[in-house]
């Protein structure tokens, strides 16, 4: 929602998030009980994907439809958005990136434009440990940093892809 928020409006209509796969799935098909928290999970997932117009790419394996998926999207003009740590931070420290980004920054060949989002985790703990219900302006600042676009085709083999991909996302911080 940040980084949507941070968008021109033209880039935000055209964008589709890829998001954890197995949570998407464990949102649309809950293993729970009762029959309220199912339609809870439920709603959750039709509204994320409504809304943010998600699509899954999952961790562990089938992860090739997700990419032609995200292939099928920017044949139709729109922008994809991808977290290449593949989960959220733990200790507010940048995650390595996962090998997938390298094949699928290859594969669809695309101008490449890193972001960082910064002070997310230190708001959240601030939110937890404070018990706020909303988080608010003194929870602490979030910054949102865009780094130069990126062309993939010269960068070589994936891991160095990979690689120079997250060196330009934690690089990014000098642009807000």
């Amino acid at each position: 929602a940040l980084v949507l928020f941070a968008l021109p409006r033209k880039f935000r209509k055209a964008l589709t998030i890829a998001m954890d796969g197995e949570k998407l799935r464990d949102w649309r098909h809950p293993e729970v009980n009762p029959w309220i928290m199912r339609a809870f999970f439920r709603l959750t997932y039709f509204l994320v994907v409504s809304l943010f117009n998600a699509f899954p790419i999952p961790q562990r394996s089938g992860f090739r439809r997700s990419f032609e998926h995200a292939g099928k999207a920017m044949d139709l003009r729109y922008n994809v958005l991808v977290f290449p740590e593949g989960a959220r931070t733990k200790d507010g420290q940048m995650a390595p990136f996962r090998g997938g980004i390298g094949l699928l920054a290859s594969g669809l060949n695309a101008t490449i434009v890193p972001l960082k989002l910064g002070g997310l985790f230190e708001v959240k703990q601030r939110f937890l440990t404070k018990k706020m219900r909303i988080p608010h302006a003194r929870a602490g600042e979030i910054s949102i940093c865009f780094g130069k676009p990126i062309h993939p085709d010269s960068l070589g083999e994936l891991k160095e892809i990979t690689r120079f991909l997250e060196s330009a996302v934690v690089n990014s911080s000098d642009r807000t």
